[in-house]
């Protein structure tokens, strides 16, 4: 969703006469649009603050600081970082050339941090896009679920859902540059048209017969998926056999303090549901380990639930404190050291299982959407169930082929492409 926003910030510098630096040296102007759900993406943009303050020294840049760290901290950031020249929330990013031209006419430094209420015209400006065959579509910004956890409704806000019109022109426009694929974005996609029931799969609906070759999204919230939506995704043609499905916690406990209003036997019957509906589709999750009050036991839930359900994929964190959060309040009783250590027990786990998974995929085909050569030779795609797969053979970018697998590795596959 950052990398979107991103996108969506380049492309209107550029309608406006910006050009991009070829380095951070030649520039004029840096923006680091930050992510505040996790303290280790704020830790890398706060040292590339520390490297652009050396090229300012030297030739006057001016630095940027945009997304959610900035409305996390707000005037904090101006004393820590005096060397800021701009501290824009993501509400500001509407506003971000007439911003950034009052920089350009004063010397001193400018905090606009606030609430966001409205939604950004995604499909106003310069439609810069970094692919070519894959692009971002934000279908709302915002959440209202409030995970004890999570930043994101106070830096981002209340649910809002883009007009369906606004959407569907966004991607038949994509369709007629030639793209291939869609990946719908939503801090959870579920609760598109916020009230209205099935808003989701209604639009899934419409940009299906837009006949754009693959559709995929992301995120889904376990309570909010039925039934309905897993008959869609197998029904309809050019959606993806493809779930991200956070679950966070194998503990009903932990997901009880998260505020994720569903409890582990919930989650098992929708997978399996899933499995039942999409036999070939795969799954994937997010776990949290150290959460405050996480015993050895809760833990073991967690390990229980990656090896019951087995996962496609998973991206597996440490628990970090988050500012204004619930969970900010709770006592953060889980040592550095038990987090690492469980974490490293959880990503051994789910690597086992990741790898076996794929190793059942070896002399069967795989439909994959061919996107670039790698270094070897080999054409670097994705198949429906959104694994990585480098294919050898003729072939032209772009284009989907059927893939013979013959070797799994534990983040790929690869094979041969059948003429």
């Amino acid at each position: 969703m950052n990398e979107r926003d991103s996108e969506w910030m380049l492309g209107h510098l550029l309608s406006c006469g910006w050009e991009t630096a070829d380095n951070p040296q030649n520039a004029s102007l840096a923006i680091i649009n930050t992510c505040s759900v996790r303290y280790h993406a704020e830790h890398k943009a706060f040292s590339l603050l520390g490297f652009l303050r050396k090229i300012k020294n030297e030739n006057g840049l001016k630095i940027v600081l945009t997304g959610c760290t900035a409305d996390a901290y707000k005037e904090k950031l101006l004393k820590d970082f005096p060397y800021l020249d701009g501290v824009f929330g993501p509400a500001e990013e509407k506003e971000l050339i007439e911003r950034i031209d009052e920089l350009f006419s004063s010397n001193k430094s400018m905090l606009s941090v606030g609430k966001q209420t409205g939604i950004k015209c995604f499909n106003s400006g310069s439609d810069y896009r970094k692919e070519k065959i894959t692009a971002f579509v934000s279908i709302m910004e915002g959440c209202d679920n409030f995970c004890s956890y999570c930043i994101v409704p106070y830096v981002r806000g209340r649910e809002r859902s883009r007009e369906t019109n606004d959407i569907l022109d966004e991607i038949h426009a994509l369709k007629e540059k030639g793209y291939k694929e869609v990946m719908l974005l939503g801090q959870n996609v579920n609760s598109y048209g916020v009230g209205n029931k099935n808003g989701f799969i209604k639009l899934l609906e419409e940009v299906n017969a837009i006949g754009i070759e693959r559709i995929r999204f992301m995120t889904s919230h376990p309570k909010d998926i039925n039934l309905d939506l897993l008959k869609a995704m197998k029904d309809l043609e050019h959606v993806c056999e493809h779930l991200h499905l956070p679950l966070q916690s194998g503990s009903d406990k932990i997901l009880r303090l998260m505020n994720r209003k569903y409890i582990l036997s919930d989650y098992l019957k929708l997978v399996n549901n899933y499995r039942k509906i999409i036999p070939s589709g795969s799954i994937t999750t997010d776990i949290i380990v150290g959460f405050p009050g996480e015993s050895t036991k809760d833990f073991k839930r967690t390990l229980f639930a990656l090896n019951q359900i087995k996962f496609d994929s998973a991206f597996i964190f440490k628990y970090s404190p988050r500012p204004n959060t619930a969970a900010n309040g709770f006592v953060d009783d889980v040592g550095r050291k038990e987090k690492e250590a469980r974490n490293l027990i959880a990503l051994s786990i789910q690597k086992e299982i990741s790898f076996r998974k794929k190793m059942k995929w070896i002399d069967k085909n795989l439909e994959v959407l061919l996107e670039r050569k790698d270094s070897e030779g080999f054409y670097k795609g994705r198949s429906s169930q959104n694994f990585t797969v480098h294919a050898k053979g003729s072939a032209l970018e772009g284009v989907v082929k059927n893939v013979r697998i013959n070797e799994a590795r534990i983040n790929s596959l690869r094979g041969e492409i059948i003429e």
